[in-house]
């Protein structure tokens, strides 16, 4: 996510499960771009000062075979998830969906 205080509060709600582990964050395309190796679960902002964060899933899954990849987006954005599925992500997650929500859908191999 582009905006440091959503993405703080956000890595801490998911470093606060026991199961979970948040190895990095990154603010822009090209930060994540040095975070890409042995990633198991992805969350990816649309919106990042440098692009859209589904230009990187293809680098990604490239770096870290295995990785489920997940689009975080506002309620607005849901309405059409189509280009995130075709960009190659596993699922969408509303960063306004309750906390348990979004924690089954990062456990949940099958995703969201």
């Amino acid at each position: 996510d582009d905006r440091a205080d959503f993405r703080g509060a956000f890595a801490s709600l998911l470093d606060g499960q026991p199961d979970i582990e948040v190895v990095g964050t990154a603010g822009s395309l090209e930060e994540a771009r040095r975070k890409l190796r042995g990633v198991d679960v992805a969350l990816l902002d649309r919106g990042l000062p440098d692009g859209d964060g589904l230009g990187i899933i293809g680098e990604l899954r490239a770096m870290s075979p295995g990785v489920r990849v997940f689009v975080i987006s506002s309620t607005a954005e849901m309405i059409h998830p189509k280009d995130a599925i075709e960009a190659g992500a596993d699922g969408m997650i509303d960063k306004m969906d309750a906390p348990q929500q979004i924690f089954a859908a990062i456990r949940e191999p099958g995703g969201a």
